[in-house]
């Protein structure tokens, strides 16, 4: 089984050539890169294109321009639209993955889907590409006081070594079932960027199905290689207003 990659981009040049690189370990695995361009100015686009029409590079990509800064969620679901496969990775630009990434991805859903777990996402084992002892996402929570939290953040890696039911995968390194995006929706645009994705993974559950953490496959995460800065205004104002639109 091969997987479609879906990546949003902003004024990610700087993160784009280490993402080419440490997909094409994983080429036989990928049946196309789909990036996802919101309007960047910082010669994105290009350095794309170099790879596009560049022999030596095996992998289909395929990009999308588009002429304003769409946020996430709706950059994303333009890229699931797109893919040719069932299997959906969505990625984030600033990530290097280890060796077997999408190997143990695709078959931890293959084999939930054998076990019946009904599963409609896995979630990789998100770690700190700065500090390679502490975690950086296992998933994500949605608490009782109606707020998102991120699971295992700043925790030591060795705490996340077993395969576990989650809220929701996050986004930024994790692999769907586009059968079942088609059956209960895409991402909702209004929430432009955070929590989006664990709004569709509480969409899912209404739906039946389940979300699981995979902790074989590994990707180191810079942070913010779209948004910014790791905290900013914009980012505190989504988050915010994000949680708020989850309970409605």
């Amino acid at each position: 089984m091969k997987v479609s990659v879906v990546t949003p981009n902003y004024n990610g040049l700087k993160f784009l050539n280490n993402y080419f690189e440490t997909l094409l370990i994983q080429s036989r695995f990928i049946e196309e890169i789909i990036l996802i361009d919101n309007a960047s100015t910082d010669g994105s686009i290009e350095f794309i294109e170099e790879f596009m029409n560049s022999p030596n590079y095996p992998i289909d990509i395929v990009l999308i321009k588009n002429e304003e800064n769409l946020g996430f969620a709706p950059a994303v679901n333009q890229g699931i639209r797109e893919a040719k496969c069932e299997y959906i990775y969505s990625v984030n630009n600033d990530v290097e993955l280890e060796w077997n990434a999408l190997e143990e991805i695709i078959k931890a859903m293959d084999e939930s889907i054998d076990l019946g777990e009904n599963p409609f996402s896995i979630q990789s084992k998100m770690i700190q590409h700065y500090n390679r002892k502490l975690m950086d996402d296992a998933g994500d929570e949605y608490t009782i006081l109606a707020w998102t939290k991120k699971i295992g953040d700043g925790q030591p890696v060795e705490r996340y070594n077993e395969k576990r039911e989650i809220f929701s995968s996050c986004a930024g390194a994790a692999l769907y079932r586009k059968s079942v995006l088609e059956e209960i929706g895409l991402f909702d645009d209004d929430f432009f960027a955070y929590v989006e994705d664990i709004d569709l993974a509480y969409r899912s559950q209404i739906y039946g199905y389940r979300n699981y953490f995979c902790p074989n496959s590994i990707v180191y995460h810079y942070g913010s290689g779209t948004s910014g800065s790791r905290y900013n205004e914009l980012k505190i104002k989504l988050a915010a207003r994000n949680n708020v639109f989850m309970i409605y």
